[in-house]
């Protein structure tokens, strides 16, 4: 799983009808991160916007136990507070 860390998006042009055409490339595709460049075109094949994306690499089995329980103290997995 995912999650983004930054979006950097330049636009260029506004498109008021029609369809858009959007690609996204790796730069980079890591254990930690990935790093996508993002290039959107209008139906006639102009940039309309490109941009960044930098996602941050989860395990998702490695949840915290307050995602899990509903538990908002703070104590989830791999915590040492203690509840009494």
């Amino acid at each position: 799983m995912a999650v983004g860390l930054t979006n950097t998006t330049h636009f260029l042009r506004a498109v008021t009808a029609g369809e858009v055409t959007v690609e996204a490339n790796a730069v980079n595709q890591g254990r930690g991160q990935q790093l996508w460049r993002v290039t959107i075109a209008d139906d006639r094949g102009r940039p309309v916007a490109y941009g960044d994306v930098r996602l941050q690499n989860i395990d998702a089995s490695h949840r915290r136990q307050a995602d899990i329980t509903g538990d908002r103290t703070g104590a989830g997995v791999g915590s040492s507070r203690r509840h009494e």
